[in-house]
């Protein structure tokens, strides 16, 4: 019977470079999770300020809106794409 020598698993392989890889596999995994969640929260932080802006500029009377430049059927897609300068 053979002994099988530290750093090595009954085939004969290198484990240390296995738990290596897994080590860095694991490490990948955990910084591309950490980007998405972080990712989430941003977008999620948009989209309520995006909601709050509109709740405001709805909340303007009409003549408030045609003295910034937009109608209030604008104001959806002035708030989320911004409004292009014409000058």
């Amino acid at each position: 019977m053979s002994t099988i020598s530290s750093g090595q698993d009954h085939l004969g392989r290198n484990t240390s470079a296995a738990a290596s890889s897994a080590k860095n596999w694991v490490g990948q995994l955990a910084r591309q999770s950490i980007r998405l969640i972080a990712a989430f929260i941003v977008r999620c932080a948009e989209r309520r300020l995006h909601r709050l802006a509109e709740r405001h500029l709805h909340s303007m009377p009409d003549r408030m809106l045609k003295d910034i430049g937009i109608s209030r059927s604008q104001i959806t897609c002035s708030v989320r794409s911004g409004r292009k300068n014409s000058g």
